[in-house]
């Protein structure tokens, strides 16, 4: 399994694994704790976990790379509990990221981050994670930017699409045509 497969759903406890993609904008989920499947809609926000990343002085890091981290440091990580005081939370991340920037990562994304690797550590293997990760990069570097971007088009079309027209964007839809109508019909 790799966090390409695993998110997360706000209002929802744990981690989920991405089983299918529906039709509709949906997924279908397991949960990591019980194995329950059940259809999530893409509205709910859920976030993959390979998407997620923790906020630097110097800019950002993968969630990835700060499992690694954790692994490395799993006796000091697996000592820590949610009840632990946040300020010792916070001074374990803080030895495994220096620059972690204080002012823009809360005490419940601490707690949450070892929550998550409490879950993973034994399901996962993030060295492995890094190196299928610089693979792709490998073989993604002679494509070209372009193609890159076709590939993100199809996605917000689909948002776009899915957005509610309300009634009065559909009146002025109608009255943009029938002037558009008028003017190609006296031109």
């Amino acid at each position: 399994m790799s966090l390409e497969k695993i998110m997360s759903i706000p209002g929802k406890p744990g981690l989920y694994k991405l089983i299918a993609r529906m039709r509709n904008d949906g997924f279908i989920v397991e949960s990591l704790a019980d194995k329950k499947r059940f259809p999530v809609d893409v509205r709910n926000g859920a976030v993959l976990l390979k998407d997620v990343s923790i906020f630097t002085v110097e800019g950002d890091i993968p969630l990835r790379e700060l499992f690694e981290k954790m692994k490395d440091n799993d006796g000091e990580i697996s000592k820590l509990s949610t009840k632990t005081d946040p300020s010792v939370l916070r001074a374990t991340i803080k030895k495994l990221v220096p620059d972690l920037d204080d002012e823009r990562v809360r005490d419940s994304d601490i707690r949450k981050m070892i929550i998550w690797y409490s879950l993973l550590k034994d399901i996962i293997d993030f060295k492995e994670e890094e190196k299928t990760e610089e693979t792709s990069a490998e073989q993604a570097g002679g494509e070209n930017v372009a193609a890159k971007e076709e590939e993100v088009k199809p996605a917000k079309t689909k948002i776009v699409k899915a957005k509610k027209v309300t009634k009065s964007a559909t009146d002025e839809e109608k009255t943009v045509a029938k002037k558009r109508a008028a003017k190609k019909s006296t031109s």
